[in-house]
């Protein structure tokens, strides 16, 4: 029990570090909401607001913490200056041998009706049309001594009913 406690302590400790590479930008409020929003995914292995916020054990109530959650979900310009962050800091990391992989899919919704932005994507799987969104993922990685080091840079989730921008214009904003 002491060991898994002290496990614990030093994985809050390297997930905190982690974390404020990326969010030095943000405000503290908005700070304060990823790390708890991310913490609250990973314990409740749950992307459902509810569930998450039952994991985070909060003193105040669960409405409040809710309208904060949705508060600061609502906010356009948080993941755009999230994904510049990670861009920025990810691409210093690149050598000249690494490879950057491009993967541009999707998500399949197969009982979805009423999502917002919800488009026709092709199901890999058996190739018919159905309901999703469309995905580019961007992953780099590096050769080193030990192996090979697998750096997230970028994943957007994107509606071709919503946006004007193809998936074409999307990817070359990112390599440039």
């Amino acid at each position: 029990m002491k060991e898994e406690k002290i496990m614990i302590q030093k994985m809050q400790g390297k997930y905190s570090h982690f974390i404020k590479r990326y969010f030095t930008s943000l405000s503290k409020p908005e700070q304060k909401f990823l790390k708890d929003s991310c913490f609250g995914i990973l314990s409740s292995q749950s992307c459902i607001v509810r569930r998450t916020l039952q994991s985070l054990h909060e003193e105040i109530s669960s409405k409040k913490t809710q309208e904060r959650m949705i508060y600061h979900l609502d906010k356009a310009d948080m993941n755009k200056q999230i994904s510049q962050n990670l861009l920025q800091q990810q691409s210093h990391k690149l050598k000249k041998g690494s490879l950057i992989i491009v993967d541009p899919s999707d998500i399949v919704k197969k009982y979805a009706t009423e999502m917002e932005g919800l488009s026709r994507v092709r199901d890999g799987n058996d190739g018919k049309w159905r309901p999703g969104y469309d995905v580019l993922d961007i992953v780099g990685v590096n050769k080193e001594k030990e192996g090979i080091s697998i750096l997230p840079i970028h994943s957007e989730l994107y509606s071709k009913t919503l946006e004007v921008d193809t998936i074409k214009s999307k990817l070359f904003d990112r390599i440039v």
